[in-house]
């Protein structure tokens, strides 16, 4: 008695599709708006006044109305001291008269050692007096931007990838028992 034992191999055969991934993306617009700056300038003439009157007056440069008004003041001052000293030399004769002095050849040494003062000065002694009127005004308006922006979302495809398992021819195995009758008991 025997045993026959026989096998078939089984064959696998694997089928894929690999997987598919699309992205597509929308467009995106972009737009921008702008209010120009605006820039204003008014500009008043300078002007320069520079008044020289005081120094000109240290230099004795006076206009008509200041030298006749200072001539004036000093003439009427000059005969106001001339007054006073002819009284007092009139005073002195009528003192003198009777006593027989020599008053002339006295007055006239009087006259003659009186002395002048001399000094030395810097003018003019004033600054001018500048003054400036004017200038310039600038008024500026900042710029103003507006940025909008659209956007749309990708559009995303997934398609899975696939795998196909086939068997073929399956795997089979066969035992046989050759020869004899094969009793059974249990």
């Amino acid at each position: 008695m025997g045993l026959e034992i026989s096998s078939a191999f089984g064959r696998i055969a694997l089928q894929h599709s690999p997987a598919q991934l699309q992205i597509q993306n929308g467009q995106t617009s972009v737009s921008i708006h702008q209010v120009p700056a605006e820039v204003a300038i008014e500009a008043d003439p300078v002007r320069v006044e520079i008044d020289l009157t005081k120094a000109y007056a240290d230099m004795g440069l006076r206009t008509s109305s200041a030298f006749l008004r200072q001539n004036a003041d000093a003439g009427w001052q000059e005969s106001l001291k001339g007054i006073a000293r002819q009284a007092q030399l009139g005073d002195r004769m009528a003192e003198a008269a009777g006593r027989g002095q020599n008053l002339l050849a006295q007055l006239g040494k009087e006259a003659l050692a009186s002395a002048h003062e001399v000094n030395v000065g810097v003018v003019p002694k004033h600054r001018p007096e500048i003054s400036f009127s004017g200038g310039l005004k600038v008024e500026a308006t900042q710029p103003e931007i507006d940025v909008s922006a659209k956007t749309t979302p990708p559009r995303i495809r997934y398609t899975p990838g696939t795998v196909d398992v086939n068997v073929s021819p399956k795997p089979a195995i066969e035992i046989e028992f050759v020869g004899g009758i094969l009793d059974i008991i249990a």
